[in-house]
C-alpha cells in the first residue's frame, strides 16, 4: 500500500445533520431512556425501539449458544498482543510489508475488547424479533489489519465474476436473463 492509501484510511467523513431542530430533541429525549434500546433494524433501514429486557434477552440468546460462544477464563488480548506484533516484525523482516505499514498495523496502546450486540430482525417478527449478532471490533486489537486486509482485496472481490453487491444487483443481472422454460432457480438463506 502506497503512503497515501495508509493516510485515506484514517480519514472520517464529517457528519451532515439531516434532522430537525424538534427531531434531535425527540431523539435526545428517547436516548435519555434507561429502559429503551434504540437499534438499526437489520434489513429496512428501520429504527427499531426495545425495551432494555427484551434487548438482553435477544443478546443473551446469542451468548448462551454454547455451539458458537464460550467464556474465557481470562481476558487472552496481552497474549494476542505479543503474539501478533510478532507476526508483523516478521513480515516486516522477510518485506512482506514496509515499515509504514508495520507501523500502522501496530496495535493501539490500549486495544478495545471487541463487544456484541445485535440488530432486532423486524422483517421476521415485530413483536419479539430475533436478532442479528454483530461483534463490533472499533480499537479492538486487529481493527487496522482488518481494515488493511480489506483494502487490498476489496479490488480483486468485486472482479469477480460470482460478485454481487446486493439484491438490488441481483435483481438487475436477473431482469437482463433470457431464462428458458423450466429453469430452476433457487436462492440461499444463510442461518446460525
Amino acid at each position: 500500500m502506497t503512503t497515501s492509501d495508509l493516510a485515506k484510511m484514517h480519514l472520517e467523513r464529517p457528519l451532515n445533520n439531516n434532522l430537525t431542530i424538534n427531531e434531535r430533541k425527540a431523539v435526545k429525549e428517547l436516548k435519555s431512556l434507561d429502559n429503551v434500546i434504540i437499534k438499526p433494524a437489520d434489513k429496512g433501514g428501520n429504527i427499531v425501539l426495545l425495551n432494555r429486557d427484551m434487548y438482553i434477552d435477544m443478546c443473551m440468546a446469542h451468548l448462551s449458544d454454547v455451539s458458537n460462544y464460550s467464556v474465557l477464563p481470562s481476558d487472552p488480548t496481552e497474549m494476542y498482543i505479543k503474539d501478533f506484533e510478532a507476526l508483523l516484525t516478521i513480515a516486516l523482516e522477510q518485506k512482506i510489508i514496509n515499515m509504514e505499514e508495520f507501523k500502522y498495523l501496530l496495535p493501539h496502546k490500549h486495544p478495545t475488547v471487541a463487544t456484541l450486540y445485535c440488530l432486532p430482525k423486524v422483517h421476521k417478527s415485530v413483536t419479539t424479533p430475533p436478532g442479528r449478532p454483530i461483534i463490533s471490533g472499533n480499537n479492538c486489537l486487529t481493527e487496522r489489519a482488518s481494515k488493511f486486509v480489506n483494502e487490498i482485496l476489496h479490488p480483486y472481490i468485486t472482479d469477480l465474476p460470482s460478485y454481487i453487491q446486493d439484491t438490488k444487483s441481483t435483481l438487475l443481472i436477473l431482469e437482463g436473463l433470457q431464462v428458458p422454460p423450466y429453469t430452476l432457480l433457487a436462492s440461499l438463506d444463510v442461518v446460525q
